[in-house]
């Protein structure tokens, strides 16, 4: 059951691998950021990429909340 709150964990930071990421100046350019700018190919590559992450670390902590759950009937089966 230990093991499913670990994956929890490690899910919530791979879900928010695109906030970790950037560093404080981005973060306040892309607060600022107006309709009419748009996004450089670097920072389009980068975005397919944590949407990616956000899924998988969605699953890992359905996942890891699964196995926290139910843990102790897992061997059962």
């Amino acid at each position: 059951m230990r093991s499913g709150v670990v994956t929890i964990v490690l899910g919530a930071v791979v879900g928010f691998r695109n906030v970790l990421r950037l560093t404080e100046e981005e973060r306040v350019r892309f607060r600022n950021m107006t309709i009419i700018e748009c996004f450089s190919e670097s920072e389009q590559s980068n975005q397919e990429s944590d949407s990616v992450a956000v899924i998988c670390g969605v699953w890992a902590m359905i996942y890891g909340t699964a196995v926290a759950a139910y843990g102790d009937l897992i061997g059962r089966l």
